[in-house]
């Protein structure tokens, strides 16, 4: 759900601020599946699909997909806005994990994974 969520709210704010070309990066393979059509969504996440797709009309984008580690600062914050429901405020003071994110992506660090 909160991948779902994340471009939904992503494209509607891209409508929103006139952006019509637009890459999506994406580290759900599914959500990646599910936004090209590839394979069924699941009927509990189609009314959001519908939403995104009407938006995806309007609009010039390139999905692609980016593996997690590769965006672990978005999705930890797109896994707090699901728990907390809130809408985007997050504080820096409080919240060390936050930090150590946001300082490995302001230091330019990356994020290693090894596949066989």
């Amino acid at each position: 759900m909160a991948e779902t969520r994340a471009v939904l709210d992503g494209l509607t704010l891209c409508d929103l601020l006139g952006h019509t070309n637009i890459i999506l990066q994406v580290d759900s393979k599914l959500a990646l599946d599910w936004f090209t059509n590839s394979i069924q969504i699941p009927w509990t996440l189609r009314v959001w699909w519908r939403h995104v797709h009407l938006l995806a009309s309007k609009l010039n984008i390139t999905a692609i997909h980016n593996y997690r580690e590769a965006n672990s600062l978005a999705d930890y914050l797109s896994k707090m806005g699901m728990q907390t429901k809130c809408m985007g405020a997050i504080n820096y003071n409080v919240d060390a994990t936050f930090r150590r994110f946001y300082a490995g992506e302001i230091a330019g660090i990356p994020y290693i994974r090894i596949v066989d």
